[in-house]
């Protein structure tokens, strides 16, 4: 008979193998988004955000007398076995890296706050500084490829991070960063929104590579 520790040596290899085929890539400092997704949606499956969302811990020792002979709560004894497997298999989802930020952590709902915490405050500051960039961004002696490029690209980071850009901010910072000589087109496009209240960034983008052309 297979003694506890191979069950739970055979268990934790089973789940494991599991979801290390359901995760593509490793945390990192700079995919978070994509690493939060993955990881949320396979913790979803195997209903298991019990136990890194405000996890209801059971007590180990129901009374005092329990914790005298040491006797554990059998409840106890279950959350931790599955606990402990959820714990190893998040820390092979991290980079090292990001390992050693929680190499003080014990169970798995510390390795989630623990993440969460340090990438909520360095997405803010992300999405600060692109803002920023987004409505101070001018042409200047860029190509309109290049320069619609980047709108582009900083729109599309602060998506994935949480903080998206609506179709007006993105048009009127694309506007917004054309030199004169792109007057008499920026007139046509006020023009045009006056009348549709709508231009997509598409639409726009279509116009001024036109007018490079």
């Amino acid at each position: 008979m297979a003694s506890a520790s191979a069950v739970s040596t055979q268990a934790s290899a089973s789940i494991n193998n599991t979801f290390s085929q359901t995760v593509t890539c490793k945390l990192d400092e700079k995919n978070f988004m994509t690493w939060q997704q993955q990881v949320t949606a396979v913790i979803r499956a195997h209903d298991l955000e019990r136990f890194v969302v405000n996890p209801k811990i059971p007590m180990k020792y129901l009374t005092s007398e329990d914790r005298d002979e040491n006797s554990v709560n059998p409840e106890y004894t279950v959350w931790d076995r599955k606990d402990s497997l959820l714990f190893s298999w998040l820390l092979t989802t991290l980079l090292d890296s990001i390992q050693a930020r929680v190499v003080s952590c014990r169970h798995s709902y510390q390795i989630w706050d623990m993440v969460f915490q340090h990438f909520h405050s360095l997405t803010k500051i992300k999405a600060t500084q692109l803002r920023l960039e987004l409505r101070t961004i001018k042409k200047g002696t860029r190509t309109c490829s290049d320069y619609l490029l980047r709108i582009n690209t900083i729109v599309e980071i602060l998506a994935s991070i949480g903080s998206p850009v609506s179709t007006r901010e993105h048009a009127e910072c694309i506007i917004g960063g054309l030199p004169p000589e792109y007057d008499s087109l920026i007139s046509t496009i006020t023009a045009f929104v006056s009348r549709d209240d709508v231009l997509s960034p598409t639409k726009l983008e279509t116009m001024i590579l036109s007018q490079e052309a």
